[in-house]
């Protein structure tokens, strides 16, 4: 799992060449979430020069040759505002999302306490009770965990700035509560061809994403569409790259909350580790 140019926003060249036009260039990141014109269609014509009917035909034919080349075409084509971040092969304990593009909320201190924290506790840290004090057995049961790895997240918790030992023998108390730093988070899911396994992987990343989606080659994508009545059920996005760097959105999702609080924490932690 690593961030798109070690951390550093993706930014289109000054003269906006990796656009068709410059009329194209407002618009965010947040897939789908275009405010540039539309071409009788949900997502602006994504190509370096515009191109005959036919010669479109023709390149749509043509196929990408490995999901690693599926995820960089798309990623070249996109620029986050400088409060947007891209990871690749994020891992959130439920399957690996190809690609995770976020929205930035509040960072700092926050982002870099949370960061020194194994991102497996935070949601637990996030529980505890807020400048009360607590018995460590309490935390353990609240947890499901042992007494000895309680009292090692009760460490990483204080080394973090997040608790302090409280008066009483196994007394704690959370002196500072945590923030998420993500305000939107997006996941996807590269697939040349076999839509079905990659809605199925997809569905898991509802569990921290805000949006998901399902990312194709063109070549290969009328058996995804033609089945798209089950992208809306599962209300899971599905876009399509041809080798020419044309772009075609074909379903895009409601923003919904994750559906896992724990592992939603968890993607905090991740991506706040990955910046840090």
């Amino acid at each position: 799992m690593y961030l798109r140019d070690t951390a550093t926003p993706i930014t289109l060249n000054e003269d906006g060449s990796l656009m068709s036009d410059k009329e194209y260039l407002n618009y965010d990141l947040m897939v789908g979430r275009c405010l540039a014109p539309k071409r009788n269609s949900l997502t602006p014509y994504l190509s370096s020069k515009a191109k005959e009917p036919t010669r479109i035909a023709e390149d749509r034919r043509a196929r990408i040759k490995s999901e690693k080349k599926l995820v960089e075409s798309f990623i070249s084509l996109f620029a986050p505002r400088v409060d947007h971040m891209v990871a690749t092969e994020f891992d959130c304990s439920n399957g690996i999302a190809d690609l995770v593009i976020v929205e930035l909320g509040e960072w700092s201190p926050n982002g870099k306490q949370i960061s020194q924290v194994n991102s497996r506790w935070l949601y637990a840290l996030a529980m505890l009770p807020y400048r009360r004090a607590f018995h460590i057995d309490s935390f353990t049961a609240s947890a499901g965990t042992t007494h000895r790895r309680a009292v090692e997240a009760m460490q990483e918790f204080c080394e973090a700035g997040f608790c302090r030992a409280s008066r009483g023998q196994n007394m704690w108390l959370k002196a500072y509560q945590p923030r998420k730093v993500l305000k939107r988070t997006c996941a996807i899911e590269a697939k040349l061809s076999d839509w079905r396994r990659a809605l199925s992987q997809a569905n898991r990343y509802k569990d921290f994403a805000n949006e998901v989606w399902v990312l194709m080659d063109s070549a290969s994508v009328s058996a995804a569409a033609s089945n798209i009545e089950e992208f809306k059920r599962q209300n899971i996005g599905l876009v399509a790259i041809s080798s020419s760097k044309e772009v075609d959105f074909l379903f895009v999702p409601a923003f919904d909350n994750p559906r896992s609080d724990s592992r939603e924490w968890q993607a905090n932690g991740l991506m706040a580790a990955l910046i840090t």
